[in-house]
């Protein structure tokens, strides 16, 4: 009787995995918003290797704890506003939210790379706050949006996986990076250069996917300036 009872279970899963995989493969287009989740991931943690990079790089450090937290502040008062806004630019183009967020992330990185002191630093943490704000707490929106039940607990298990992954090449590859810049003498900019290049590298991806000329057009088409109508 058990025998019976296992074979009939070994079937229905057997005839149930086909399905998971078809499923994985039908909704592969969610894995983007994995890419997302760890380049933003990674650049939040960056924060965790600032006052190691201060040891070498910097003389005065004792300000960076208050620096640091504008981060956690700025999220308690804001993210409400910014989790709104993101809905009004996903009503436009579902991934122009993103695009926004890692805007404001670059722009974050291109304040220190210019010049790394305490008020670029200030800058580089609003500006990256702003970005985070935006993409992080909805990503998971984005991944959930169009999957079916089944599938569903299978790829927002993967969040604590990407979540884990960008964390750790933040914190070991950045601490393995600036110690690979000091003993070859290499000026600690780059390291803030190089993670920069990365966000920019992410902003163009989703740059691509959102088609923003497109979307100038549409904007402009109804507010009335459309090409025949500035012709009459």
């Amino acid at each position: 009787f058990f025998l019976q009872n296992d074979s009939a279970n070994c079937n229905q899963s057997s005839q149930f995995m086909p399905n998971i995989r078809e499923n994985i493969i039908k909704y592969k287009g969610a894995l983007f918003y994995y890419i997302l989740l760890f380049a933003i991931i990674h650049l939040n943690f960056l924060f965790s290797v600032i006052p190691y990079y201060s040891k070498f790089y910097l003389i005065n450090a004792g300000s960076f704890g208050m620096i640091l937290a504008i981060n956690p502040i700025l999220i308690i008062c804001f993210q409400s506003y910014f989790s709104r806004l993101f809905y009004k630019l996903y009503k436009r183009h579902k991934d122009l939210g993103f695009l926004v967020g890692f805007l404001f992330a670059t722009l974050g990185f291109i304040s220190i790379v210019i010049n790394f002191n305490m008020y670029s630093l200030i800058l580089f943490v609003i500006l990256f706050t702003v970005g985070e704000m935006i993409v992080f707490p909805n990503i998971d929106f984005m991944i959930s949006r169009d999957l079916p039940p089944t599938i569903k607990p299978i790829f927002l298990s993967l969040t604590g996986l990407f979540f884990a992954l960008g964390k750790t090449s933040a914190e070991a590859g950045g601490v393995f990076t600036i110690n690979s810049f000091i003993e070859n003498n290499i000026k600690g900019e780059n390291f803030w250069l190089l993670n920069g290049c990365f966000s920019l590298f992410i902003t163009l991806i989703v740059l691509k996917r959102v088609n923003v000329f497109g979307l100038l057009n549409i904007y402009k088409n109804r507010k009335g300036y459309s090409s025949e109508t500035t012709s009459i």
